[in-house]
């Protein structure tokens, strides 16, 4: 699957959650895409297995710049889940890291609702920031794609500048 969005952050403080299927009130764990600290991350979680897998972009988005961002995941799946993710700003391919956990077999669909600029039931990780535009897409979407949809906000929304 695919997440983007379009992002300006206020602040990088805390978990800035964009999208989620993430709900710890019901323990449904499916996916999140957060900031934290200014670093856009994709996190897959395997409920069954209580087994997390994430993928880290090594540099940081800046407060008040307005950045086209989004995470493709392949579905790889097993021990080395994180690794089939790739994460984007302004339509690139950027260096990051996986943190991947041997337990980690697969996500699950369960009942986590898709929420937008938050997660768990709406309680948690607030999107302290201005995003014009939210999406999940499936399938795993090419680096012309990504490319493609930051020249589409860059067209409409102005951004990036």
């Amino acid at each position: 699957f695919t997440t983007l969005a379009v992002y300006t952050p206020t602040t990088l403080t805390g978990v800035q959650t964009l999208l989620s299927k993430y709900d710890s009130a019901l323990v449904t764990y499916e996916w999140m895409f957060y900031a934290q600290g200014g670093h856009v991350r994709l996190l897959l979680a395997d409920a069954s297995a209580a087994a997390l897998s994430v993928q880290i972009q090594d540099g940081a988005v800046s407060v008040g710049v307005p950045v086209v961002i989004g995470a493709t995941y392949n579905g790889v799946g097993g021990a080395s889940a994180a690794n089939g993710i790739t994460i984007y700003v302004n339509g690139t391919a950027v260096a990051a890291t996986p943190s991947n956990n041997a337990a980690y077999v697969a996500m699950e669909n369960l009942t986590a609702p898709c929420e937008v600029g938050s997660n768990t039931a709406h309680t948690l990780n607030f999107l302290d920031a201005s995003s014009p535009i939210t999406a999940v897409c499936a399938g795993e979407k090419t680096a012309a794609q990504m490319l493609a949809f930051k020249v589409m906000c860059a067209q409409y929304f102005g951004v990036p500048a």
